[in-house]
């Protein structure tokens, strides 16, 4: 199952929650804000997300991370070389926008890992590094359901937002 989840914090923006319907069990995919709301969204339908996924550093596709993975205690999984965007409110551009979103301590990912959940090894995604939006962007491939989660790699219309 695939959720789409509009989300407004300084910008707007679409996080994803990719869930397997069997267990239950799931990933995150770049809850930019609006933290509490996706919070309530994973308690009402029951959902064990097993790792926030991040397609790039910039503040609006991390500004919901730290909360989140503060209250379900959950891996922040990136890009290697996404620490010069995660760890820098400049290079993330949330200093330019009015706070100074910082998130460290994530696990690393590169090129052609495979991503599975723990509760079922045959719900995964494939890591493709896509670097021209920011040096540290990557898509999350599922095979299994003919779905990539691009992050702003492909823009629709605008500069990555849901309009």
């Amino acid at each position: 199952m695939i959720v789409e989840v509009p989300v407004r914090g300084y910008f707007d923006e679409n996080c994803y929650f990719y869930i397997d319907d069997e267990t239950k069990h799931g990933f995150l995919i770049d809850p930019g804000a609006e933290a509490k709301k996706l919070l309530k969204l994973i308690s009402d339908k029951g959902w064990n997300i097993e790792k926030i996924l991040l397609t790039h550093g910039h503040f609006d596709h991390t500004g919901a991370v730290n909360e989140i993975r503060d209250a379900l205690g959950i891996p922040v999984i990136a890009h290697k070389s996404a620490d010069q965007y995660l760890l820098d409110g400049y290079m993330n551009l949330s200093a330019q926008c009015g706070s100074s979103i910082i998130i460290g301590g994530v696990e690393y990912t590169n090129d052609g890992d495979i991503l599975a959940l723990e509760a079922n090894p045959d719900f995964k995604l494939k890591v493709i590094y896509t670097p021209g939006h920011t040096t540290d962007s990557i898509i999350f491939y599922s095979e299994r359901d003919l779905v990539a989660f691009v992050g702003d790699t492909i823009f629709k219309g605008c500069i990555g937002n849901y309009k």
